[in-house]
């Protein structure tokens, strides 16, 4: 095993803080995984190479918090994982301006120039009103969003990005000005079992077709339209919430896990990026715990399968409900559950705790550098 995908969870921190998860083996990257404030809850989906004792190491910054690991899946030869580097930041330089994408160099000493496809994790942070990224390798500008963004607090979200003939990817930014940081985690090579094409956009609660947004407590069922795989890679998004709940997904047919895969304090969009084995039919499930929201899935990719394109926003009918029996439908349990707000990945330290330039992931001292 080479690595795995995990979704981790900070929970009721005791003052603002940030995690950081890595190989053992390895010096404890400059980076951050997860960002979240005082007594706040907020998860990020992670691709985390293993030391050879088959385990990784997580990071605490300031305060006491709890931490919740999911693994939602390994790699053996597919994915080759590197020590995380920061590929920009532009806080170093010039703000993304509204309706401009930007391109990040993420070709560097530990991703070879035959690499077919990187993991990365993209920071937005400083924003002067409500935005989405958009992150892409090649060919037109796909109509999907990979981050959400509601206020200058730095927001993150992990993604498989194609890379371009030049050794390149594209940064989106929809509205306003905004900072951008781009880690390199690790990348994908040609011939291997993950195939990477779109992302194409399967589920969209909120189209003239289809417009039912998922009720309190129900399961739907979602064909991804994706050949015989063993997973998919999934950026999934909750939008409009009418309060604070969480999403699950997981392969269809099998038992429901306990644990959380998007977490929503309020109606602002909050995806998050994830690994999911296909179940029957290669379909996976999706289970809302409360109120009502709209959800969104774009495929990014597939692990030893093939994509059929052109099927869009398709339309569950009718929708299935599940027994919650036994379940809290108080503050949600969710990853944390309860109440990810997503506050943010912009963490590092916002405590102010003196512990040099910090860390970030969102950044480093946002108040100072501009």
């Amino acid at each position: 095993m080479v690595a795995v995908a995990v979704t981790i969870t900070a929970v009721s921190p005791t003052t603002d803080t940030f995690l950081t998860v890595w190989n053992p083996d390895r010096a404890m990257p400059e980076t951050s995984t997860v960002n979240v404030s005082d007594g706040g809850v907020r998860a990020n989906a992670a691709i985390v190479e293993v030391s050879d004792s088959g385990e990784i190491a997580v990071f605490n910054s300031t305060g006491d918090v709890d931490v919740l690991i999911d693994v939602t899946g390994t790699f053996t030869g597919t994915f080759r994982a590197v020590p995380p580097w920061r590929a920009v930041d532009t806080r170093q330089t010039e703000q993304v301006s509204p309706e401009t994408s930007i391109s990040v160099d993420v070709v560097g000493a530990d991703v070879g120039p035959s690499a077919a496809a990187v993991v990365v994790n993209v920071t937005a942070v400083n924003a002067f009103e409500p935005t989405f990224l958009t992150v892409w390798g090649t060919g037109e500008r796909p109509d999907t969003s990979n981050l959400n963004v509601s206020d200058g607090a730095a927001v993150a979200n992990m993604a498989v990005v194609a890379i371009d003939d030049r050794g390149e990817i594209e940064v989106f930014n929809s509205s306003g000005d905004v900072d951008v940081l781009i880690d390199v985690l690790g990348y994908l090579e040609p011939g291997t079992g993950y195939r990477r094409f779109g992302p194409h956009r399967k589920l969209d609660t909120r189209q003239p077709s289809c417009p039912l947004a998922f009720g309190p407590g129900e399961t739907r069922r979602v064909n991804l339209h994706v050949g015989a795989s063993e997973a998919v890679a999934l950026n999934v998004t909750a939008v409009d919430a009418s309060e604070p709940t969480y999403l699950t997904v997981w392969p269809a047919g099998a038992p429901q896990p306990d644990m959380s895969t998007v977490n929503v304090s309020d109606g602002s969009a909050t995806p998050n990026f994830t690994m999911v084995g296909t179940g029957w039919a290669n379909q996976v499930d999706i289970y809302n715990s409360s109120g009502n929201v709209h959800v969104l899935v774009d495929v990014f990719g597939v692990v030893d399968g093939e994509h059929h394109p052109g099927t869009v926003a398709w339309c569950p009918q009718p929708p299935k409900h599940v027994d919650t029996t036994g379940k809290d439908e108080g503050p949600k349990k969710d990853h944390d559950g309860k109440d990810h707000d997503g506050k943010d990945h912009d963490g590092k330290d916002h405590t102010g705790k003196d512990e040099g330039p910090k860390k970030d992931h969102d950044g480093k001292d946002h108040d100072q550098k501009k």
